[in-house]
């Protein structure tokens, strides 16, 4: 029953094998392609340009985008668009269900060893980096860009771009949890929290180990830790 389970548990990568073995060959190169590190379950790729770059040793299914880790939500995939931007895995990484990744003509999308990311939307129009063993909840969406631009007028005829994009970075070890929105500038240290619906939009410093929340997050413990186990565990 277990062998019949595993192989069920599966079904979606199987019926999505021709798609990943283009998007392997298509981004890869021959020796790292063959062997298949990437594993597309029900992908809507919509822009396949750019590049894709697989740092340290490649092994097979390293990386799996779409799989459902979420049953509350739609069991719909993911989506990919990638306009010209780069996309650098620095090891095994996983995207849940209704989850999404957008990058621009020259983005940058940078996701450290060991990162999960449930139900997330991702969109990098400069440049995105997620550090190793770090976690994103579900309904969090993290976007270094406006989409839209606010014009000012210096009184002197001048007018600027009061809100460009900006690079967005995220430490090691992170927990993002569910319903945030992380904008344009953010700079969140390793080892921090940052507590349900909690809007990021700054530069946070270099400490780590902080717990924000609110909107916009302020510090509201530091010195914390956090792990996988459940509370009643540790």
């Amino acid at each position: 029953m277990n062998l019949i389970a595993k192989i069920w548990s599966f079904r979606w990568v199987l019926r999505s094998l021709p798609q990943t073995l283009w998007f392997n060959f298509h981004y890869l190169p021959f020796r790292q392609a063959s062997r298949l590190p990437i594993l597309l379950y029900k992908p809507h790729l919509y822009r396949t340009k750019g590049s894709i770059r697989i740092e340290g040793k490649v092994r097979p299914g390293m990386i799996v985008l779409g799989k459902m880790t979420a049953g509350i939500y739609p069991n719909d995939g993911f989506i990919y668009e990638n306009h010209g931007g780069c996309i650098t895995f620095q090891g095994n990484f996983a995207l849940g269900n209704h989850s999404s990744i957008s990058v621009d003509r020259n983005g940058r999308l940078t996701l450290g060893r060991n990162v999960q990311c449930n139900v997330v939307k991702i969109i990098a129009s400069t440049s995105v980096n997620v550090g190793s063993d770090s976690r994103i909840g579900w309904d969090t969406v993290v976007t270094d860009s406006d989409f839209h631009s606010i014009v000012a007028d210096d009184n002197q005829g001048l007018l600027s771009v009061c809100n460009p994009p900006s690079s967005i970075v995220i430490g090691n070890h992170c927990w993002i949890a569910m319903r945030c929105t992380v904008l344009k500038g953010t700079i969140l240290p390793a080892h921090s929290v940052a507590a349900a619906g909690t809007i990021l939009n700054k530069n946070y410093g270099t400490d780590g180990h902080l717990l924000l929340a609110g909107v916009p997050a302020r510090v509201v413990k530091k010195g914390i830790e956090w792990s996988d186990d459940k509370p009643d565990l540790i």
